[in-house]
């Protein structure tokens, strides 16, 4: 029998690798209109993730909020209200603050799925939130949370159709 590595595996669409033991996924998924460049003022779309331990999420929320109004400029919460991220609870705040390029629009979803946080961050120049807030609505109604991955199993090599029968398990 072939032993197969017990390391956990990190599988995304276009790409799959070994994560060390005690390592945890901080990966940022992040995505712009095609052609946005470097633009300040682009809007984007970025998906990250928490483990929350101990806390509620509408506690974990509050905190982060909380954390965003300290440090942004002209903080400004528009919006406060539950909703659901692919029949996962969440929290949606929208708010405005002023950036260097101009004030900004933002719209975050925190989702609370097998223990982590799943933070949805819609960004975009405030004269755009009308526009892009449809846009980023149904970005997260198409969203689908799954279970993690399990871990690789011990897995007995293929055999060749002529190996004899009895050997095969």
């Amino acid at each position: 029998m072939t032993q197969v590595s017990a390391a956990p595996l990190y599988e995304a669409k276009d790409l799959a690798f070994e994560v060390p033991d005690g390592w945890s996924d901080k990966s940022v998924i992040a995505f712009a209109p095609s052609g946005a460049g470097r633009k300040a003022a682009a809007p984007s779309f970025v998906v990250t993730r928490e483990k929350i331990d101990g806390e509620t999420l509408r506690t974990f929320a509050g905190r982060q909020l909380s954390q965003m109004a300290k440090g942004l400029k002209d903080f400004k919460l528009r919006v406060d209200r539950q909703v659901k991220v692919s029949d996962a609870e969440a929290v949606q705040y929208e708010f405005s603050w002023s950036a260097p390029s101009g004030t900004i629009f933002q719209q975050i979803t925190m989702a609370l799925h097998e223990g982590s946080v799943y933070l949805f961050t819609a960004t975009a120049p405030i004269a755009q939130a009308a526009q892009v807030r449809e846009l980023f609505d149904r970005i997260l109604a198409s969203v689908q949370l799954r279970g993690p991955t399990p871990p690789p199993k011990d897995v007995d090599p293929p055999q060749p159709d002529w190996w004899p029968k009895q050997r095969r398990r």
